[in-house]
């Protein structure tokens, strides 16, 4: 059963695994505490019942009847609700909501059990007659030692029964005012404050070995992912490597094929498909080593103050023509802003940026716009946003948008892309200390924006 809830709620914590944004560990570990909790859930029940009874027949000389078979009647009547509640909720889904839960009403039940007993060490408490009183604390003593067992992974519920139940017995005692009855709280008090510290060395143990399952689980789940990633990476790799290299193929077996006589404007036509698919061939293969490289932190980054307002400058005047040939107006918003110095590498601003605009322009409308403009944060970055007027990103593909090769579904159309511009800039602008994100509303447009620390704040 703890492999069961710690696998279940590993599970539903698996979108979040690749950011290391865990599912709340603690609360993983405090779902695999009250599974251990809830293994034990019956026994005290059972033995709380038996005690009651073992007590009822003990004291039948010394106790009024009514009053000892009406305490006995609560307390079995309230064992066997409990015992039937706990068992449909015990049949509930093992998730961390539903846990809780079970935990917090044991807990409320467990308080009333201990409340109960703490009723009879008051009413039930005989006072010249020790060796009943000896009895009275025993029993409690021995639940108080068995809450201890069954309640350590769940210690809400250890306090709540202990307390109520063995501290009347200790005030009862010292209210007797006698010096044997004072010793004798004072030794229920020790023999308590004994009990507390085995539950927590106990609580602290089982806490140890749920921590570990726990990380056990959540690792497998991070390696398992990481190997579908892996397949997936390299089914799409093999896609990607495979169009160009047919484009070749075909137009190289065409213009070698000596049965098929190629006009010479088509000659040059299969040539220029050739040399096309080549570059584009070259172009994703320097890719994937620059993605290999991002990803595995070795990068050359040579950080330096430099002037986003002419980083930007450049970014535009390089890709104007790139605009003009796609009808695309391509404006800078930067004017006479003064922007203060960021502390980045100034070619792979660049590179970031340039992949940023040319996407903006080339899944932009005939007539649209690229705007880009930068302003300092009051968190000490600078950011930088670029916005087009293209048709947008779904919202329910916005969580594959860095993903690498994922071109959310236009492998096939006309605008030609790797599906890694995305993934490198991100491995990018994290490695220079800064952020990338983005907005997007669909038929509207888009809006990325990256954020770099300032020069002035890294010295």
């Amino acid at each position: 059963m703890p492999n069961q809830i710690d696998n279940q709620i590993a599970s539903e914590a698996a979108p979040e695994l690749a950011g290391d944004a865990l599912y709340p560990r603690g609360a993983l570990v405090q779902a695999q505490l009250i599974e251990i909790f809830k293994e034990k859930y019956r026994i005290p029940l059972i033995t709380s019942s038996i005690l009651s009874i073992i007590v009822a027949i003990f004291l039948r000389e010394t106790v009024a009847w009514n009053l000892l078979l009406a305490w006995l009647v609560i307390i079995n009547l309230s064992n066997i609700a409990r015992l039937v509640y706990f068992m449909r909720l015990a049949g509930h889904p093992s998730n961390h909501r539903n846990l809780l839960r079970f935990a917090n009403h044991y807990t409320v039940a467990v308080a009333f059990n201990g409340l109960l007993w703490g009723l009879a060490a008051i009413i039930f408490f005989p006072p010249d007659q020790p060796e009943y009183q000896v009895f009275l604390a025993f029993v409690i003593g021995g639940l108080a030692a068995g809450a201890a067992a069954n309640y350590a992974a769940w210690l809400p519920a250890f306090y709540a029964h202990t307390a109520l139940s063995t501290l009347p017995l200790a005030i009862r005692y010292m209210a007797e005012g006698r010096e044997v009855s004072i010793i004798m709280g004072v030794i229920l008090l020790l023999f308590v404050a004994s009990v507390y510290a085995t539950a927590r060395n106990s609580h602290n143990s089982l806490r140890r070995m749920a921590e570990m399952q726990v990380d056990r689980s959540l690792l497998i789940k991070r390696l398992e992912q990481a190997n579908q990633a892996k397949t997936e990476f390299l089914s799409s790799m093999s896609h990607e490597l495979r169009t160009p290299l047919n484009s070749i193929l075909g137009f190289g077996q065409l213009l070698s094929d000596g049965t098929v006589e190629v006009p010479p404007e088509k000659q040059a036509s299969f040539a220029g498909q050739i040399v096309k698919s080549g570059q584009h061939l070259l172009d994703l293969i320097e890719r994937v080593l620059e993605l290999s490289k991002a990803e595995t932190g070795k990068l050359q980054l040579d950080l330096e103050p430099v002037s986003i307002k002419e980083i930007i400058g450049d970014c535009v005047d390089m890709m104007s023509a790139e605009a003009k040939e796609r009808k695309v107006e391509l404006f800078n918003e930067i004017g006479a802003t003064e922007l203060p110095m960021a502390f980045a590498d100034p070619a792979r601003t660049r590179q970031v940026l340039l992949n940023l605009i040319s996407n903006g322009i080339k899944y932009n409308r005939d007539g649209g716009i690229v705007t880009l403009s930068a302003e300092a944060g009051e968190d000490k970055a600078i950011r930088i946003v670029v916005r087009d007027t293209g048709s947008g990103i779904p919202a329910a593909k916005w969580d594959q948008l860095f993903e690498p090769f994922n071109r959310l579904g236009r492998e096939s159309g006309p605008i030609k892309g790797t599906g890694i511009g995305l993934t490198i800039s991100k491995q990018i602008v994290e490695q220079m200390h800064g952020r990338i994100g983005f907005e997007s509303s669909e038929g509207q447009g888009s809006e990325f924006w990256i954020e770099l620390p300032c020069a002035a704040d890294t010295d």
